[in-house]
């Protein structure tokens, strides 16, 4: 715990479970209305982030994107490179570095 209030002499107790709780969330914002689009699942793999590119392109295959992404394995699938191969008419990919310490604020 960061910061929280108790009676002095008596630390609070926050009762957990032990399981790991987390959320898995696909975005994007979209820089010309500022809108964030996203799409939410309980997994991050080709398929799941195939449904999410499909989202986008829903919106966005007319006037054109640009997608900054990292190094998930699931950015490398051989599915998702052949989709992209198919939307490169309309979709500009950025890869981020594998890894770069000096692009990390401190």
């Amino acid at each position: 715990m960061h910061a929280t209030w108790s009676r002095v002499g008596c630390p609070p107790e926050v009762p957990v479970t032990g399981e790991r709780k987390n959320v898995k969330i696909f975005g994007a914002v979209e820089l010309w209305r500022t809108r964030f689009h996203y799409a939410q699942d309980i997994v991050f793999n080709a398929a799941t982030y195939g449904a999410f590119l499909e989202q986008l392109a829903g919106r966005y295959r007319r006037r054109g994107a640009m997608l900054i992404r990292d190094n998930a394995s699931y950015h490398k699938d051989k599915e998702v490179w052949a989709w992209f191969k198919s939307n490169r008419h309309w979709l500009e990919v950025h890869q981020l570095p594998a890894y770069c310490p000096d692009l990390n604020p401190t």
